[in-house]
């Protein structure tokens, strides 16, 4: 299984991807509109990177929704943070789950940078694994 990181740091980049995508879904709910997940939490300006866009590779149609919601918990807890992301699949196979990189500390939710590493790309690929389905062996 395959997980790229993107830095994104123009938000109409980022309205663009959330727009390209067919159904979006956060935490909360499973129809969000793209103009309500890019409407605030960036810094103007293309100094900063605004958003990080992770494409997961998860060839289950059926169970994507999940997926990215574990994905999204895994680095919360990783970090510490509450995030703000959103999520959609493509065609080709693929979660694309849009993180913004303004997130809040869990504790005293005082406002945090978010910046994915290598480490979290391994856990996912580690955790989202489908496991394998077959028979079980009678003794």
């Amino acid at each position: 299984m395959m997980v790229k990181g993107v830095p994104l740091r123009n938000p109409k980049k980022i309205y663009n991807v959330a727009r390209s995508l067919r159904r979006l879904v956060d935490r909360y709910t499973t129809d969000l509109r793209p103009s309500v997940f890019a409407k605030d939490g960036f810094h103007p300006g293309p100094r900063f990177v605004n958003a990080y866009l992770l494409i997961i590779d998860y060839p289950y149609p059926e169970d994507w929704v999940q997926a990215a919601r574990e994905a999204a918990r895994i680095l919360e807890a990783r970090h510490g943070v509450l995030l703000d992301w959103a999520a959609g699949y493509r065609k080709s196979g693929r979660i694309w789950l849009i993180i913004k990189a303004l997130a809040r500390d869990r504790e005293t939710l005082k406002a945090k940078r978010f910046r994915p590493d290598v480490e979290d790309f391994e856990v996912l690929r580690l955790k989202l694994r489908k496991p394998k389905q077959g028979r079980e062996r009678e003794r």
